[in-house]
């Protein structure tokens, strides 16, 4: 009677257990790697990078734009053998990323809201709001998001493709310095906290 109640109660934890398909903490997703770094950024031009505005099958890469940031604060930053090609810096200090264009690749999503499941937390999940029925073409994305400022988790990626970013409102900064500092077993660059003269 005992080991049907056992096998009763390992059936029923199954699927909360063994759920791959959970999404990451906010978070995660904001601490994307001790590589990356974490910008407040404006965007200054954009187009469409879903993979359903050049690819007529189904394809995977959907609801995704490209943003042109020029870079006006810095948050945290990564270590220094990742942080250099990340963003583009002229002689090695982190305040001449300041001004800097990047280009980053982010996640559209109708509506990426995680109320109270998450915490405290922005709600936004590190995705950008808009439409995602059919591919953002390049004067969507333009009128959705240009002149907009944000908080930029950017992420280096191989190849020619541009850095991976989850990006957030700009009104969550204290959320993410406290996030970052904190960490809390989660894999973030270190606060960036420039030095007084001397």
């Amino acid at each position: 009677m005992a080991a049907k109640n056992i096998v009763s109660i390992v059936l029923l934890l199954a699927p909360l257990v063994g759920n791959a398909n959970l999404p990451a903490l906010p978070e995660q997703r904001l601490c994307v790697g001790e590589d990356s770094d974490i910008v407040i950024g404006t965007v200054v031009d954009g187009a469409g990078e879903d993979c359903r505005l050049t690819i007529q099958v189904q394809c995977g890469y959907q609801n995704f734009v490209r943003l042109t940031i020029v870079i006006k604060e810095v948050l945290a930053v990564g270590g220094a053998s990742s942080y250099k090609p990340a963003i583009p810096k002229s002689s090695g200090a982190v305040e001449d990323v300041i001004g800097k264009r990047v280009d980053v690749s982010a996640e559209v999503a109708d509506s990426p809201n995680y109320p109270t499941l998450f915490g405290d937390g922005p709600i936004n999940y590190g995705l950008l709001t808009g439409p995602t029925s059919k591919p953002l073409t390049d004067k969507q994305v333009q009128d959705l998001f240009l002149s907009k400022t944000f908080v930029f988790s950017i992420k280096a990626r191989t190849g020619e493709m541009p850095y991976f970013s989850t990006v957030w409102p700009v009104e969550s900064k204290a959320w993410v310095l406290k996030t970052v500092r904190e960490a809390n077993g989660h894999t973030c660059p270190m606060i960036y906290e420039p030095r007084g003269p001397g």
